[in-house]
């Protein structure tokens, strides 16, 4: 099938933009994370056909060892969103030991690129009427009528030709005036446009996803805070984590987890965006952390104190799962730490 074609699919209430990557229930979006929607659309892609958990985790994380409970919540927050009944599915039957099969109908909508001929092509063969058009005899046309309508083209072309000229002759006058007329003053800048998108003043730490679609924040009282998640396009707040002390937030450059400092004593987590269980990465950090482009390291400071009772602060940085800690700097200081930490590209380490 074409790129342009057959990207619009339907099934009962709801309609998958797969090129926008959108599901609409009767017209209105449903929030979706990005793997839960990767999840629906190797489901329907394969409708009517089992497919093994194997190949969904494959699909879903490739070249990644994840459990299989990331698997099976995936299909839980699908069944929530679709109001699907695992005991009695209308759109997801789960096949014992196997995997997932969607048996609801699925329809394919051409949208308004899709040509009625490459829709012919892509769904069967041709149809009676085109043959018909296709086997018509070519009409001859006499010599001196084929001489007559190329002079007249040819005349045609020369004042379309003059016509240009002059368009373009006058089109540069009028901009040279123009430019005159403006002495060399700029067009004025257009006014940012600032949109509040929490209102309640106690997002102490916020960050946004790589792609622009997702921002985390923190909300609470002092004794207890929540990490809430907003997805941008639908405008709805999800709270994936609480806690009594939050330390800060990074997401993962996938967009699709959250790290955050929590707890007393402190210690980094991973979460997913789509909530469940966090993932402890690392004990004891000072608070300020970074995590690199690739998301393989971790670059954070840690506290100690020495034995003649003064604060020592550690620059560390670590692989993705915590492990392989490797010391880069330290310093010996009364109340206070590294201001911030930054994971640079390999061979241009920097301290700030």
């Amino acid at each position: 099938m074409s790129p342009n074609c057959g990207h619009i699919l339907q099934f009962k209430d709801f309609t998958i933009d797969t090129d926008q990557k959108v599901l609409l229930r009767e017209g209105t979006p449903v929030a979706l994370a990005p793997k839960v929607f990767e999840t629906l659309l190797a489901l329907i892609e394969n409708h009517g056909r089992i497919v093994l958990k194997e190949e969904l985790m494959k699909r879903l994380w490739p070249d990644t060892f994840v459990e299989e409970a990331n698997l099976t919540f995936n299909i839980q927050q699908l069944r929530k969103s679709l109001g699907d009944n695992a005991r009695s599915p209308i759109y997801i039957q789960t096949v014992a030991r196997r995997g997932y099969r969607f048996i609801a109908a699925v329809e394919t909508l051409a949208s308004e690129h899709c040509s009625a001929e490459t829709l012919a092509n892509e769904t069967g063969p041709a149809t009676a009427l085109t043959r018909h058009v296709s086997s018509t005899p070519q009409v001859q046309v006499p010599a001196a009528r084929t001489r007559f309508i190329a002079i007249l083209a040819l005349v045609v072309i020369a004042m379309a030709g003059v016509g240009l000229v002059s368009w373009r002759f006058a089109i540069r006058g009028k901009g040279s005036s123009e430019d005159k007329a403006t002495d060399g003053k700029t067009a004025p800048a257009k006014a940012l446009k600032l949109e509040g998108l929490t209102a309640t003043g106690q997002s102490r730490h916020v960050a946004i996803s790589p792609d622009g679609k997702y921002v985390a924040y923190t909300r609470g009282s002092e004794n207890l805070l929540g990490i809430w998640v907003r997805q941008l396009t639908t405008n709805t707040n999800v709270e994936i984590v609480s806690a009594d002390r939050i330390g800060g937030l990074v997401f993962a450059n996938s967009g699709e987890s959250l790290y955050f400092v929590k707890g007393v004593p402190s210690a980094l987590y991973r979460v997913s965006l789509l909530g469940g269980v966090p993932t402890k990465i690392i004990d004891r950090p000072e608070g300020n952390f970074s995590v690199s482009a690739d998301g393989s390291q971790i670059a954070f400071t840690r506290e100690v104190i020495n034995r003649d009772g003064q604060r020592e602060y550690s620059l560390l940085i670590a692989n993705e799962d915590g492990r392989s800690l490797t010391f880069l700097y330290g310093l010996r200081i009364a109340n206070q730490s590294f201001a911030r930490t930054a994971v640079p590209p390999p061979g241009a380490w920097k301290l700030v």
